[in-house]
């Protein structure tokens, strides 16, 4: 009887290896929302990382990228992190009980202490971190390039990074708001010219172009300094998602790399003049100098339950 025959598999048909690389997919996107929580927007008012990886690998990527800022933030900062991991590797018979209560701490907010917390975009190959005080953006990437080039940080998903210090809203006044907060610290402070260049980046957003968003930076820049794209002392790194935009400001940017992790692995092996060891010590500087000490603390908004 038709009743009786037994139901076809889905996945009756199909390429084995597609089969497979379809599971392989799904168990790191599960893996990524067991292990970690993520928020659904990114706030104005805050300051993160934007991270880069190849197309279908953002769940690697913010494991990969919650490893590393981990180790970082207890380098910098002498941060001892929960660890995410907690049971790996135990027997797989685990007390269901156990297990429940495990998932039902982490849905209230039990590992909600961390400084850093991944942002679900509407966007591929892109991923964003969150990052509270004493987290600072750009001295976190500073140290993920020098880790990298040092050997101390091992990387195989993430890709570039972008520091983003103040993170406002995607329009000519939201731009200029958070341009005069953060580009006082770096320009504002001495006599001195100093030469600069501004780098604009958008992702699913085209109501500022580009030459608006140089013409509003430059116009905070002030006339004192002077624009030199192909040697600057600072790059002013801008970047627009959706309905905001953030900003940092950053030194030896071209020479780490674009702050890729990717290419600094393969450039670390190079023991020629200015190889490997000049890039570890510019790496090291953009940690410890990129940020004045008198630049303004970050407020960063409160976690919604």
């Amino acid at each position: 009887m038709a009743g009786n025959k037994k139901r076809r598999s889905n996945n009756e048909g199909l390429d084995p290896k597609s089969i497979k690389k379809n599971k392989t997919k799904e168990y790191w996107k599960n893996q990524a929302k067991a292990k970690y929580h993520s928020l659904n927007s990114i706030e104005e008012g805050s300051q993160g990382i934007f991270a880069t990886c190849d197309r279908g690998r953002e769940a690697r990527c913010v494991e990969e990228m919650y490893r590393l800022l981990e180790q970082v933030a207890s380098e910098l900062y002498g941060l001892d992190l929960p660890d995410d991991k907690d049971g790996e590797g135990e027997d797989e018979d685990e007390d269901i009980e156990a297990s429940i209560q495990k998932e039902i701490d982490d849905l209230k907010g039990a590992k909600s202490e961390k400084p850093f917390i991944s942002v679900k975009l509407d966007v591929e190959c892109v991923v964003f971190f969150r990052l509270k005080p004493p987290c600072e953006p750009t001295a976190m990437v500073g140290a993920l390039c020098a880790g990298t080039v040092e050997n101390r940080l091992k990387s195989r998903y993430v890709h570039r990074l972008t520091p983003v210090t103040r993170i406002g809203r995607a329009n000519a006044e939201g731009l200029e708001a958070v341009a005069k907060e953060v580009l006082p610290p770096h320009f504002h402070q001495g006599e001195d010219c100093i030469k600069f260049a501004i780098k604009p980046t958008s992702r699913n957003h085209n109501h500022l172009k580009r030459e608006q968003i140089i013409k509003i930076v430059a116009d905070v820049v002030g006339t004192k300094h002077k624009a030199d794209l192909k040697n600057p002392d600072l790059l002013i790194l801008v970047d627009f998602y959706q309905g905001i935009c953030g900003m940092s400001v950053v030194r030896d940017w071209e020479t780490l790399k674009k702050f890729n992790l990717a290419q600094l692995q393969e450039s670390k092996t190079d023991k020629k003049e200015g190889g490997s060891e000049g890039v570890t010590t510019m790496a090291s500087r953009v940690a410890t100098t990129t940020i004045p000490s008198s630049a303004p603390a970050v407020e960063v908004p409160a976690e919604k339950s």
